[in-house]
């Protein structure tokens, strides 16, 4: 009904077959297949005429109805081709026995012959992806073929090579099918993937026209009454007439909504405002320190040599100011002889911590900026000795108020043994196991927490020269999440790290696990203190079970593993940061026809532009969308497509 001059010459080109058929004779004559070839021919010729004059008229129309595509040459243009209305149909018939696209130079209704193009045959010679995005979309087409089956299988849509299918399963997951051949159940087509992650403006209003058209055919909104829209605010209750030209979806036919693709749903969000506010970075390093013991709790066999961490003991004693003493007990981790003192109810050993913590190197200074470097205060030797002397109290009167979990007798008289001191278990030198305790079945959990308090010490306490780590800003935590403290340091303590990978990967694990947690409470407006340990403990397992974060390099081994969510922290500028995500889902996609004679000359122009015109400016349709043609998505398909398949084959019956 939208076509009714193909129609018309489909309906003339049976009529020819019911002729021929009927002076055939006989169907075991050799004139009868002969005449059969020759109308089927006949009506192919028609349609392909029908189709190449409808384009035409709907290219002059639009371009005349739209604003923005309304050129000074359009209007002769349109007098010329009704003054020479019988040429133009000469041409399109010419076109349709050639099999060649009618060209329309520059999208303007002028029509020239375009050379004969293969209706079969891949169109690339390699398969092409680029990037992530072409890996979304290679796992996008092993599921599109299987449920595109049943539609070629019903005949809904149609089986002859140089068939062009649009599919569209979210606003910015686009494909093309071309059908390159086909058989008695079987067809081979190409797959081709437009922009994903970053589209252009002219390419997200195209996206945005495919996702409406669908919206209207399959899921209609209900009428309104009238042509007038009662605007909201102060001027509610005042009418206006929305006048802007519409010019009905030509390129593209809805057939119809299939569920059952598999593919990863991308999403972008700014930080500006958001990692720069010192509550969020705090609760991220709070929470690096709460996934620095989950994940050392998890590990099964903890390298002893890990401890050997070179961190010097007023770091480790700021860090253990930090220590998330009820999230080590939920989790089984004694804690440190410092932070149980902290937290000890012995008012004693309260005011004992009090004076360790008002001591310069283990106090807190002012807020230090991103940009900012000040240098650490020197220390003098006697705030050293007075700190060793107030740690031999404070161990001696925490002593009863320390758990113990030795379940079995380790010294020949069945009695535990005496915590060790602070300079004995923690201030070991670089790679000394001696300085561990004889026999490691002695609290086996104590080696986490020192490993966890040594790790923040050196990240939030020594890089940022003792200061509080959410004044260093946005640019540490990238630091941290990216890996990039590792590239060229020669810090002591980076060089050590470097020697450990598998506790490097840990660090860097821990803390990106902190960074998704953080930003999660920051955007629920939430704090880190409502969640409770076993709260905490659901969290950091579901990041284990259906998370990866991390950097770009490794999006493509996620996605092959079929990772349910993938997240990635990004730098744009120096000052801005942006959070990507990937989410695999069992998705419904929209399935329409494209015209063939439309998208062929918007290919044809492409060729004739590159190879006689040298105009070969990438942006030389981005800056204007044609919203009944989707031009700027059949240039971007032809030109330089995301993604290419090899020809894939669907088996249907």
């Amino acid at each position: 009904a939208r076509d009714p001059a193909r129609c018309a010459f489909a309906i003339w080109g049976w009529q020819v077959v019911v002729y021929v058929a009927a002076e055939a004779g006989s169907p075991t004559s050799v004139e009868y297949p002969v005449g059969l070839a020759i109308a089927s021919w006949i009506v192919h010729l028609a349609v392909g005429v029908a189709d190449r004059l409808y384009y035409a008229a709907h290219l002059t129309y639009a371009s005349m109805k739209l604003p923005k595509l309304r050129h000074a040459l359009v209007r002769p243009l349109a007098v010329l081709n009704l003054l020479c209305l019988p040429i133009l149909v000469a041409e399109a018939a010419l076109c349709a026995a050639l099999n060649a696209p009618l060209m329309a130079v520059f999208s303007l209704p002028l029509f020239l012959l375009s050379y004969p193009r293969p209706a079969r045959g891949p169109a690339v010679d390699q398969p092409v992806a680029h990037g992530v995005e072409g890996k979304i979309y290679e796992l996008l087409a092993q599921s599109l073929m299987p449920v595109l089956a049943p539609m070629w299988r019903t005949g809904a849509i149609s089986t002859r090579p140089g068939t062009m299918l649009l599919c569209a399963s979210h606003e910015k997951l686009t494909t093309i099918v071309h059908v390159i051949a086909s058989g008695a159940g079987w067809v081979a087509a190409e797959v081709r993937g437009l922009e994903l992650m970053d589209p252009t403006s002219c390419h997200h209003l195209e996206a945005g026209i495919i996702q409406s058209t669908f919206q209207e055919h399959f899921n209609p909104a209900p009428p309104r009454d009238g042509k007038r829209d009662i605007e909201a605010g102060e001027d509610a209750g005042r009418e206006t007439t929305v006048s802007a030209p519409k010019v009905d979806m030509f390129v593209l036919q809805p057939k119809a909504a299939m569920p059952g693709v598999s593919t990863y749903e991308a999403s972008g969000v700014s930080l500006r405002g958001l990692i720069d506010n010192r509550a969020t970075l705090k609760m991220i390093h709070t929470f690096f320190f709460h996934g620095l013991l989950f994940l050392l709790a998890q590990t099964k066999r903890v390298n002893h040599a890990w401890t050997g961490c070179p961190v010097e003991e007023r770091d480790f004693l700021t860090a253990a100011h930090a220590f998330p003493v009820a999230w080590a007990r939920h989790l089984g981790i004694q804690p440190p002889v410092t932070a149980l003192a902290r937290q000890s109810p012995s008012p004693d050993a309260d005011a004992l911590f009090e004076r360790v913590t008002a001591l310069p190197h283990s106090s807190f200074p002012g807020d230090m900026g991103p940009e900012q470097e000040v240098p650490r205060q020197p220390h003098p030797n006697h705030d050293l000795d007075v700190l060793d002397n107030l740690m031999d109290e404070i161990v001696q009167s925490s002593t009863a108020a320390l758990p113990s979990r030795c379940d079995t007798d380790v010294s020949p008289q069945g009695a535990v043994p005496p915590p060790m001191r602070v300079d004995q278990a923690v201030a070991a030198p670089q790679g000394d196991a001696a300085a561990l305790p004889a026999d490691p079945s002695v609290c086996a959990d104590g080696p986490n927490a020192t490993i966890a308090t040594k790790l923040y010490a050196m990240f939030n306490v020594a890089m940022v020269l003792g200061h509080a780590p959410e004044g260093a800003g946005p640019a540490h935590v990238f630091r941290l999440f990216s890996g990039e403290f590792l590239e060229g340091s020669q810090d002591d303590s980076v060089k050590w790290l470097r020697e450990h990978p598998a506790l490097c990967d840990l660090v860097i694990k821990a803390f990106r696990y902190g960074v998704k947690l953080g930003l999660d409470l920051a955007v629920l407006g939430e704090d880190s203190c409502t969640l409770s340990p076993k709260e905490l403990e659901q969290e950091f397992q579901e990041l284990e079970q259906d998370w990866w974060i991390g950097g770009e390099d490794c999006w493509n081994d996620a996605i092959d593993r079929k990772i349910p969510s993938i997240l990635s922290l990004q730098r744009v500028t120096s000052s801005e940061y942006r959070l990507t995500k990937f989410s695999f889902r069992q998705d419904l996609v929209n399935v329409g026809t494209l015209r063939n004679a439309a998208v062929m000359s918007a290919w044809a122009s492409i060729s004739l532009e590159l190879n006689f015109f040298a105009n070969d400016d990438e942006e030389r349709y981005s800056i204007q969308a044609h919203p009944s043609l989707l031009r700027n998505l059949m240039v971007q398909a032809k030109e330089y497509p995301i993604f290419v398949s090899k020809p894939l084959v669907c088996h249907f019956e």
